[in-house]
């Protein structure tokens, strides 16, 4: 968490901690927990029921207050330390997720699979949706529109479809522009096969990288 110890100016807050549980097969939790004092004790956060038996996969903060939170029922947004979420602007408190803009329509009930700041800008946010692709918002979050598709399954390699496990890793030195795309389809009975993707010049396309030997693991369980 950050808060704005001069103007103009972030600085860590150590003592302000949020977690989240669960995991992608049924490991559910009750909401999102913060701590303001160093994980001494925790409150659950958990506005309108809206994450009972939802997984939570991730927690970013792009700017102080605002909280983004991948789970297995959508994207949601906080403005207040995670008080009230929504995708309501600018009060960000109606309980719905934020919606995302696929080529195949807008969906925001989608399995977020991974959800990460820009290295460079922190409002700029790259959400991947699990079986659909990686997606772009430079508002913090608040709108993921049709330009900013980085990713469809329509240019999955070959040998990834059905039930497909995106993460995203991107570079910091000597800039932001290297994007690296981890694919893992988890629908194949004979094993679950895996594609690196790889971008240059931030995410504009991606290239595949050939895996020496080929590569298989548990889809989302040991995501590389």
């Amino acid at each position: 968490e950050h808060f704005n110890r001069r103007p103009n100016e972030l600085r860590p807050n150590p003592s302000v901690v949020y977690a989240g549980v669960g995991g992608p097969y049924g490991y559910v939790g009750g909401g999102i927990y913060r701590s303001v004092n160093g994980g001494g004790r925790w409150d659950v956060l958990n506005p309108g029921q809206i994450f009972l038996g939802v997984s939570i996969h991730r927690i970013v903060l792009p700017v102080s207050g605002t909280l983004l939170v991948a789970t297995s029922k959508g994207l949601y947004k906080s403005i207040d330390s995670g008080t009230s979420f929504g995708n309501n602007p600018p009060a960000f408190n109606n309980g719905s997720p934020i919606s995302i803009t696929t080529p195949n329509g807008s969906i925001s009930n989608g399995i977020m699979s991974d959800l990460k700041l820009d290295t460079v800008t922190p409002t700029t946010v790259y959400a991947a949706v699990r079986d659909v692709g990686l997606f772009k918002s430079i508002d913090a979050g608040t709108t993921f529109p049709a330009s900013g598709i980085l990713l469809g399954s329509a240019s999955f390699p070959p040998s990834i479809s059905g039930d497909v496990f995106i993460t995203l890793a991107q570079s910091t030195l000597p800039d932001n522009q290297t994007m690296y795309v981890f694919l893992c389809d988890g629908s194949k009975a004979s094993g679950e096969p895996c594609a690196l993707l790889k971008s240059t010049h931030g995410g504009a396309s991606f290239a595949s990288i050939s895996l020496s030997g080929g590569h298989t693991n548990q889809q989302d369980y040991d995501q590389i």
